[in-house]
This record gives structure tokens, sequence and C-alpha cells, in this order.
């Protein structure tokens, strides 16, 4: 609450400052960008501590909240934690439906890659995690969770040959 208080301070007395300035519209965003950071990071800690029903609640609240003007990488990390939070409470359809969604939202994230392949894991779509893993091999884009979940899907998948090498 007291995060909340201070970012709503921070961005009035910018409001207050710019007069509406190119500059100070700018520096409202990136105030507004940083305080639904903290606040999704308020609500992944939750999540991760245990508190998985309260971190969902709280991130729906949030999407309904800013989901028609959040920028693509606030509803991507909202979506995401929305998903980790379903996968957390054995919720695996919700789960890979909300990773997927996220990823929509930002697909050059290197976080939004890693979802993706881990929601297509729990799809059994073997073959589309291994050639995220092959494109990665080239780009180097997604995080390195990706590469746990290539190997999965090659052992599941029925892949011939050394999995490591498609990491």
């Amino acid at each position: 609450l007291t995060d909340t208080r201070e970012g709503v301070q921070t961005i009035g007395s910018l409001l207050q400052m710019g007069k509406g300035t190119v500059d100070s519209t700018v520096e409202i965003a990136l105030a507004v960008e940083k305080h639904l950071d903290a606040e999704i990071d308020g609500y992944r800690d939750a999540n991760n501590g245990g508190q998985r029903v309260a971190a969902l609640g709280h991130f729906m609240r949030l999407l309904e909240r800013v989901g028609d003007t959040a920028s693509g990488r606030i509803l991507f990390r909202i979506k995401a934690n929305i998903g980790a939070c379903n996968l957390n409470l054995g919720d695996d359809e919700a789960a890979i439906k909300w990773l997927l969604e996220a990823y929509d939202h930002a697909p050059s994230e290197p976080k939004a890659i890693s979802n993706k392949a881990l929601a297509l894991l729990l799809q059994e779509n073997f073959d589309e995690v291994l050639e995220m893993g092959r494109q990665n091999l080239e780009s180097q884009v997604a995080d390195p969770m990706l590469s746990s979940h290539v190997i999965q899907a090659a052992r599941f998948g029925g892949f011939e040959g050394d999995p490591l090498a498609l990491v």
C-alpha cells in the first residue's frame, strides 16, 4: 500500500510539473511502468511464497484495471504471472492459455519465449519446442529456461541423438 501511495504521489508531481510537454509525458509513462513493475513483483513474490490464490486475485484485478492502457511488456508480465499462478495451483489448461496470451504481447522478450515453450511442452507439442530450441541456437535471444524445456521435449518426444546439441 505504501508503494502504491508513493507511486501515485510521484505521478501526481510529474503531472503538476510537466504541463503536457513530450518530456513530461515520457517521464510519466516511465513512472507508471516503474510503479506497475513494482506491483507485479510484489504479487509475484506472494505467488512464489505460497500465497497463490491471493496473488492470482491481485493479478486478475490488476489486469482488469490496466488491460486497456498498459504496454505490451506490462501485459506480458501480468498474464505470464497469471499463468504461473495457475500452474502452481495445478491448473495446467489455464496456465497454458495465459502463457500463450502473454507471449503475444511481447514475443521478443526472452522470458516470453521460454514461457511459450513451457506452454507448448505442457501441451505435449514437443516438435514445436524442439524447433524453438533450434531457432534459439542461432538467435540466442530466449531466457536460459528454454534449454530445460527443449531437453524435456527431446526426452519425451523421442528425439534421436544428443538433446544437449539443441541447446
